[in-house]
């Protein structure tokens, strides 16, 4: 009888192993799911830190460009002789331009993006 509970337990043993294995496999099966999940998350949010980064950095640029602008029309003599022209309208909209950008410096970076988007890709595309 000693022998028949001794293989009945290491029976029992190697089931209990081979249980084991079979659910730590389900475990790794079912948790691919989540795993790629995650990854798509942590994947999506590095993108979304990465776009806002480089639209802080555009951002800057343009206000720094615009004021870099300004200040030569400013200083530049023939700009303002030019923009006391009776009938010319050029003065006025780029004033009226320069405003718009400073109200909506998001939407200026997204129409530059898509701008230099569009001739980035027309030049690939050739």
């Amino acid at each position: 009888m000693d022998q028949d509970t001794g293989e009945i337990r290491a029976e029992v043993e190697q089931a209990r192993e081979e249980l084991g294995e079979t659910v730590e496999a389900l475990a790794y099966k079912a948790s691919a799911p989540r795993r790629v999940k995650e990854q798509a998350t942590t994947k999506a949010s590095a993108a979304q830190k990465q776009a806002s980064a480089v639209a802080d950095q555009l951002k800057r640029q343009a206000t720094h460009r615009i004021q870099d602008t300004q200040h030569r029309i400013s200083s530049d003599p023939r700009a303002h002789s030019a923009a006391r022209v009776p009938g010319d309208t050029v003065w006025p909209r780029l004033k009226h331009a320069a405003d718009i950008l400073k109200r909506h410096p998001t939407a200026s970076i997204a129409a530059a993006t898509t701008l230099v988007a569009g001739i980035m890709l027309g030049r690939i595309t050739k």
